[in-house]
């Protein structure tokens, strides 16, 4: 089994971000946080955290669980313009038009390619982002040699950040897939040579319907008793030729990619 090691990758693109900054310096990120959420504190800590590794400003605008979608639309209006990227914060609190925030953020500045026209470019191929997650896992199916013609691969969750754009990723790239949902048939996952995770459900993917010799990328990162947890059970991975596990796999990839962003 051979277990990908994200940290190399994210430290190479880093390096390719550093050299761009060179060419195109005042690189600036913005981030639109609502509410508290623990989980995204981390989040967002991390991405300062890198953006001040690699020399690029970081400011977060943040926002009660209160303010009114009028505040949020308005600010992205008025100081977005200042920035080379935007990114709204997943998830907004209950009770926002999350559709409505996330196309309020110009193309040119979407750098998770959220908004509905910039992943309507992406999955036409009009521009050369792709969302953070995504070309994470191109980087590590680059890297590791992982070859996708002729094999059955499945994709585990539909969500906006992993299962949907992964999915489009896939198709325009002409590789057929399956989608597998929490209480869906496992036959799907039991007969998969490649499958990629972006459920957020710890541990969903046991062992048993995992078969011998598969591809494993999980992108589901979601906390368990308090510690991160992917959606595929550690005792899956020894069952794996090639595993991408959490942490350390797709996340530290994600983050870097981000950033690169700033520059296509």
């Amino acid at each position: 089994m051979i277990k990908v090691d994200g940290k190399k990758i994210a430290d190479r693109i880093k390096e390719e971000i550093k050299a761009m900054l060179i060419e195109s310096p005042d690189k600036s990120l913005a981030i639109f946080y609502v509410g508290e959420n623990p989980v995204i504190d981390n989040y967002v800590a991390l991405k300062k955290k890198v953006g001040e590794e690699l020399g690029i400003k970081v400011d977060v605008h943040r926002f009660t669980a209160d303010v009114s979608e009028e505040v949020v639309l308005r600010e992205l209006a008025t100081s977005g313009i200042k920035y080379s990227g935007i990114i709204v914060q997943l998830p907004l609190p209950e009770g926002f038009d999350k559709d409505k925030i996330l196309n309020a953020v110009p193309v040119g500045q979407d750098v998770d390619v959220l908004s509905s026209e910039s992943f309507s470019m992406f999955s036409s191929q009009q521009i050369k982002k792709m969302p953070p997650v995504v070309a994470s896992i191109s980087e590590i199916v680059s890297e590791y040699g992982i070859d996708f013609n002729n094999k059955k691969i499945v994709v585990v969750g539909q969500g906006a950040l992993v299962g949907r754009p992964v999915g489009a990723w896939l198709s325009r790239q002409g590789y057929p897939y399956e989608v597998f949902e929490k209480g869906g048939d496992e036959s799907v996952l039991v007969n998969a040579d490649v499958i990629i995770t972006g459920a957020g459900v710890p541990n969903l993917i046991t062992s048993e319907l995992v078969k011998d010799g598969a591809v494993l990328i999980d992108a589901g990162a979601s906390t368990a008793s308090g510690k991160l947890a992917g959606d595929i059970d550690r005792s899956a991975y020894e069952k794996a030729s090639i595993v991408s596990g959490v942490p350390g796999g797709v996340g530290p990839i994600t983050v870097v990619s981000l950033f690169k962003n700033l520059f296509l």
